[in-house]
């Protein structure tokens, strides 16, 4: 359990009640929207602070709303977890199925988040060591080109931006996401399989 005096007077003094959720060693995380629903079931092995459903709760309200940047998009859940003195940071994001189009709205939920997560930290007390994305799905299909497009030049990077290759980001598990410069992040792919009545994906990972 997490005893440091600073992070528990955050805890109870500067964040909402029933922010965070209860610690605990393993955690059901959700996905329950009808175009998709998912359970993903993570354990974990050191102590750790958990946001499920991180994408419903209260965020940063100072960002830009333009939907073409994505601020305001959110990953589904969130883990603080901490190995000796260090603190990592787990954004999780849970899909059904993946296309280029989805993947580019996923990487803007990815820095959204992690900024959002950096602002978090500071509050509770915490310095973030190490950042791993994941992303569980059931179907990807990632080319590099948008199905069914015949007009390339409207994927291509604005002046000044890095052209980025998404399917080798996928395979390969290195995503870069831009931040007026661009920083490497750590992906792991979790694959899901169908429920016995088919409603559901499932899976299960441990950190």
């Amino acid at each position: 359990m997490i005893a440091e005096t600073r992070i528990q007077y955050a805890l109870d003094h500067f964040i909402a009640e029933k922010y965070f959720d209860a610690e605990a060693e393993e955690y059901l995380l959700k996905e329950m929207r009808d175009s998709g629903k998912s359970e993903l079931k993570i354990k974990i092995t050191r102590d750790n602070l958990c946001i499920e459903d991180f994408d419903s709760r209260g965020k940063c309200n100072f960002v830009r709303p333009d939907k073409n940047i994505g601020m305001k998009k959110s990953v589904d859940h969130l883990i603080f977890r901490k190995i000796e003195d260090q603190w990592e940071l787990h954004l999780i994001e849970m899909k059904s199925s993946i296309g280029d189009r989805k993947w580019i709205e996923i990487k803007q939920k990815f820095r959204a988040s992690y900024l959002n997560a950096k602002a978090i930290a500071v509050f509770v007390g915490i310095t973030i060591d190490k950042v791993i994305l994941y992303t569980t799905y059931e179907k990807a299909d990632i080319t590099g080109r948008p199905s069914g497009t015949t007009d390339l030049k409207s994927y291509a990077p604005k002046l000044g931006e890095k052209l980025i290759n998404i399917k080798k980001e996928w395979d390969t598990g290195i995503v870069e996401l831009n931040f007026g410069h661009y920083e490497a992040f750590q992906h792991t792919k979790i694959k899901m399989t169908r429920s016995d009545d088919q409603t559901t994906l499932l899976g299960e990972y441990t950190i």
